[in-house]
């Protein structure tokens, strides 16, 4: 028999789950609904990633302190990794298992993110179009190097030394 899923539960994990679909439309990867109560009802009330622990949803969030039996929306393959938020993709599970799951998966995308071209482009343009005014330090806009072997720096000594 399934344990009853309280109401305030039920909205609390029915707005993380918009909140993901949201999330997951920005990032231009398939987000269709996915009925909370419905996960619920096929899980019986237990953790998706196996453990088989019942899930409790009268635990509260600490920021501070994150409690392990809090009740999280999780997708089996990150959405980093072009996972999508889809019923296949979304499970129930407990706070402390999907920290442990999910914490390999989102660091390697992370680093594989760094290195694609695409973010790359993106770094670059936010270099290029900087204002000049950001460059100030001290009041002093930095002047460009000038090579001593340069013909510049060379004028530049005969005009400080008096020297034509």
């Amino acid at each position: 028999m399934t344990p009853q899923l309280p109401v305030e539960a039920l909205e609390r994990l029915e707005k993380a789950e918009r909140r993901q679909r949201r999330e997951t439309a920005k990032r231009g990867l398939q987000a269709l609904p996915v009925s909370v109560l419905g996960l619920w009802l096929l899980q019986r009330g237990l953790c998706g990633c196996g453990c088989d622990t019942p899930l409790n949803p009268l635990v509260e969030w600490d920021e501070k302190s994150p409690p392990d039996d809090f009740i999280v929306i999780a997708h089996v393959l990150a959405r980093g990794s072009r996972g999508t938020h889809d019923r296949k993709n979304v499970e129930l599970w407990r706070h402390a298992c999907n920290k442990r799951d999910a914490g390999p998966d989102t660091s390697g995308a992370a680093s594989v993110k760094r290195f694609t071209p695409d973010m790359q482009r993106k770094l670059l343009a936010s270099t290029e179009t900087r204002d000049p005014k950001k460059w100030q330090r001290a009041g002093k806009i930095p002047q460009p190097k000038v090579s001593k072997l340069s013909r510049e720096y060379r004028k530049s000594l005969k005009v400080y030394s008096g020297k034509t």
